[in-house]
């Protein structure tokens, strides 16, 4: 009888173990990053937003917000994953952004601010580069034609 308990142990370590590492395995496979990263919304349809997230462990993110059309890049604060519940902070404007990771590429929320009267619905998507809005294009052409007008050049 001692001989079986003895056996037993091991196997159900064993076993325990394989189920474990597959998990991690299968949680890979799927694609599961958390919120890091680069995502793109737009705020009450005008606004575009830029969002980028690093880990900073246990949960827990850093980052910045770039509000593409008003030319300001501003420090995220108390970026947190919980479950599937995003949260992040932009002190500088009183900002605040609830919402849900939604599969791996979208959050879905709201974002609330002290200036604003209400709630406003904001969603992220995920992107491997921020796409060209309005304002990226009219700021590359102005650098472009600002530095033809500065060139210097000779008369012959």
């Amino acid at each position: 009888m001692m001989k079986k308990l003895s056996l037993a142990a091991p196997a159900v370590a064993a076993v325990l173990f394989a189920v474990v590492f597959f998990a991690c395995i299968n949680a890979q496979e799927r694609g599961e990053k958390g919120i890091e990263g680069t995502w793109e919304g737009v705020l009450a349809g005008q606004l575009h937003l830029v969002v980028t997230l690093t880990p900073a462990g246990e949960g827990a993110y850093t980052g910045e917000l770039n509000s593409v059309d008003q030319h300001a890049i501003l420090p995220i604060e108390n970026a947190t994953l919980r479950g599937d519940r995003v949260r992040f902070e932009v002190a500088r404007v009183g900002g605040v952004y609830e919402g849900y990771l939604i599969k791996e590429n979208e959050m879905r929320g709201t974002w609330t601010q002290t200036a604003a009267p209400a709630p406003q619905p904001l969603n992220f998507k995920r992107t491997s580069k921020p796409s060209e809005t309005p304002a990226n294009i009219i700021r590359a052409k102005a650098a472009f034609f600002v530095r033809i007008a500065s060139a210097p050049f000779e008369l012959e």
